[in-house]
């Protein structure tokens, strides 16, 4: 069993904020609902939980209100779901995360349309000592629980100990302080990724 000097005394505060642009399908919805129901009713007693939802923003404005949501609500862990998961499917993805005890950690989910990646990377060496990086393929992924360079935000578990001790904002487009314009190949979950093993 986990334990963690910080929850000697006091309950965990969770907080479970959703990432979503638009309307919620109705699919997504209701594995939503199951999911937060079958959590709370498991977690009563262990755990504080909050549940949030990002209002109408581009991804790195809703990412980072969510971790302002949560650093408002004192919350000890975030967990960011974007709103076309089915978290229904996994009822004690709290329970995995909980019981890994890492500071950050992902759930695997696949890519929407093209060719369906699952969404973890790897970094490889590029030209002039870049930082490269690919999508793993079906036959790479582990069997369990492994560290990987790249997870994607879309099932995202962070102890809110590592927001604290990044520069803010914690996710931004812009990964080069003097660039002018987003770069294609740093997207905000390898952003995001880079900066916290390099930290």
């Amino acid at each position: 069993m986990r334990t963690d000097e910080r929850f000697k005394d006091r309950l965990p505060k969770i907080y479970v904020g959703i990432c979503a642009f638009g309307d919620f399908s109705h699919e997504a919805f209701e594995s939503f609902m199951f999911w937060w129901g079958q959590t709370c009713a498991k977690w009563c007693g262990r755990a504080e939980l909050y549940l949030g939802l990002s209002p109408r923003k581009e991804q790195y404005r809703a990412r980072n209100f969510l971790v302002q949501y949560a650093e408002e609500q004192g919350a000890d862990f975030l967990l960011m779901l974007d709103d076309d998961q089915a978290p229904g499917h996994c009822p004690d993805m709290l329970e995995k995360f909980w019981e890994l005890g890492k500071p950050v950690m992902g759930g695997l989910y696949y890519q929407r349309g093209g060719l369906y990646h699952p969404v973890v990377m790897q970094e490889f060496p590029g030209p002039n000592d870049q930082r490269k990086y690919r999508f793993v393929t079906p036959k790479e992924l582990p069997t369990e629980p492994t560290p990987v360079d790249v997870v994607g935000h879309g099932c995202m578990w962070v102890d809110m100990e590592v927001y604290a001790k990044l520069k803010q904002p914690h996710h931004w487009p812009y990964p080069d302080e003097v660039a002018f314009v987003p770069d294609e190949e740093m997207r905000l979950d390898v952003h995001f990724c880079q900066r916290v093993r390099d930290m």
